[in-house]
This record gives structure tokens, C-alpha cells and sequence, in this order.
């Protein structure tokens, strides 16, 4: 996802845009690879609260 911030976001956007990837990532990943979220209800539920698919 870094490399594609780098190559397509402008460049004015790309540290902003980086950072908020770095965080969000590193939070998703706590969630969505959580063992103890056998039925994957955690999973979708954040993934419904911070993603937006158009």
C-alpha cells in the first residue's frame, strides 16, 4: 500500500496519507488476525465502521 501512496497520491499528500496507512494497518491487524474472533463478528464489524468501498 506504501507504493502505491508513492505512486499515485500527489506529492503534498503522500506523508499524511502514509502515516494514516501505518495506523490504521497496524490497528486492523490486531483485529482482523484476533484468534479469539472465531465467528469473524469483530472482524467485520470494524471493517464495516472504518472502511468505505464505493
Amino acid at each position: 500500500m506504501l507504493a502505491f501512496i508513492r505512486a499515485a497520491a500527489p506529492y503534498e499528500m503522500q506523508d499524511d496519507l502514509a502515516a494514516l496507512w501505518r495506523e490504521f494497518a497496524a490497528e486492523a491487524e490486531a483485529v482482523l488476525l484476533d484468534a479469539a474472533d472465531t465467528t469473524c463478528r469483530d472482524a467485520l464489524d470494524f471493517l464495516r465502521d472504518n472502511c468505505i468501498v464505493v
